[in-house]
């Protein structure tokens, strides 16, 4: 019988302990931390499913594995794999003169030149 989808197993188990288990007691198998973060740190730009193929895992692991060492997405789109070349300089100089706060008649001006 459920209760608000709660199994009757749970619930006898939940009166037995009532702790609330939120970490687990176990080293992790099949990811080891330290090959994990030493990985991010020689391929700091690789996607998923490349990470996944050198530890020969699943995406969602190797997610979960970087999710546990608190890694996130890449943030760095200057040195991102994904965007072309000419993309990436014009992402580049785009950034630059963002960062130098000019005005966007002159962004215009340097995409045009650039051949958007």
């Amino acid at each position: 019988m459920y209760f608000y989808n709660i199994s009757k197993t749970a619930l006898q188990r939940w009166l037995k302990d009532s702790s609330i288990k939120q970490t687990r007691n176990k080293p992790p198998t099949k990811i080891p931390n330290e090959a994990l973060l030493k990985d991010v740190e020689q391929h700091p730009d690789d996607y998923l499913y490349e990470r996944a193929r050198r530890f020969n895992c699943s995406k969602t692991g190797m997610h979960n594995a970087l999710k546990r060492l608190g890694i996130s997405q890449k943030k760095d789109l200057r040195a991102s794999k994904s965007l072309p070349e000419k993309e990436r300089r014009i992402r580049v100089s785009l950034i630059a003169l963002h960062s130098k706060a000019i005005p966007l008649c002159i962004w215009m001006k340097a995409a045009l030149r650039l051949k958007l």
